[in-house]
């Protein structure tokens, strides 16, 4: 395993130590993977690695079967959500939305984005 992935590990299990529930930790290491610029096979490296750890495997692998490519728009929508969310009583309207419509209203904003770009 390369410099990089190893310091990502490191990285990786002093953040971790920092969140109790397994779907903040998903978030973070997906923020995680995709501020290091990790690929695919980076992932696939770091699990062949570190196959002993437990906390990296039950994270990141996961994250490694459902690997997609992310588009810019996508990306852009995410951060509306998350500043729309992150203010008082739109993070709950947004949790009680269903996840098809929420789904529906990602895919709506990405267009957008998309053509305007």
């Amino acid at each position: 395993m390369n410099e990089l992935l190893i310091e990502f590990v490191e990285e990786f299990d002093k953040t971790m130590d920092h969140w109790d529930s397994n779907t903040d930790k998903l978030w973070v290491a997906a923020e995680m993977i995709n501020d290091w610029k990790l690929t695919k096979d980076d992932l696939e490296n770091i699990l062949v690695t570190e196959k002993n750890n437990i906390d990296v495997c039950n994270i990141l692998q996961p994250i490694y079967e459902e690997w997609e490519e992310i588009s810019l728009a996508d990306e852009c929508v995410e951060a509306i959500l998350e500043d729309l969310t992150d203010r008082s009583g739109l993070g709950n309207a947004w949790e009680s939305i269903d996840e098809d419509i929420q789904n529906e209203i990602k895919e709506t904003w990405a267009n957008i984005i998309e053509r305007i770009m």
